[in-house]
């Protein structure tokens, strides 16, 4: 239904958008990262590390949408294009609050990723 009201039905066009489709076309990168942030319960998980990845707490009241799988999916892509990244969970279901939560969370890998002044560099969780 997203093709059909965003891109009129063209796949193509929709291809062009689509952030799995795109990482395969452009083949490997060299030194990007990734966090994502989902509802649920448990640890941190890097896909990296994982032979067949399933996410710990997966929660379809927090999650209905299934942004654990959506972000599962997408962390696996950029894996396997040399993106290293992790998937996260945080308590509380995807509203402003848990924005606050992930956020936070995140935020001194993002500085360090980012090269801020006097920040040291932190790694993904569980070695992403």
């Amino acid at each position: 239904m997203t093709v059909a009201k965003l891109y009129g039905g063209n796949q193509a066009a929709w291809a062009a958008f689509d952030p799995i489709t795109v990482m395969t076309r452009h083949g490997r990168y060299t030194g990007l990262s990734g966090w994502f942030d989902v509802p649920g319960s448990g640890d941190a998980h890097s896909l990296a590390e994982q032979g067949n990845p399933t996410l710990a707490g997966s929660d379809p009241n927090a999650n209905p949408e299934g942004q654990d799988a959506a972000a599962r999916a997408l962390c696996a892509a950029a894996t396997a294009n040399g993106i290293s990244c992790a998937v996260v969970t945080q308590p509380g279901k995807h509203d402003w609050p848990f924005a606050a939560e992930a956020f936070t969370a995140a935020l001194p890998w993002l500085a360090g990723t980012l090269g801020t002044p006097s920040v040291e560099p932190v790694p993904l969780p569980h070695g992403g």
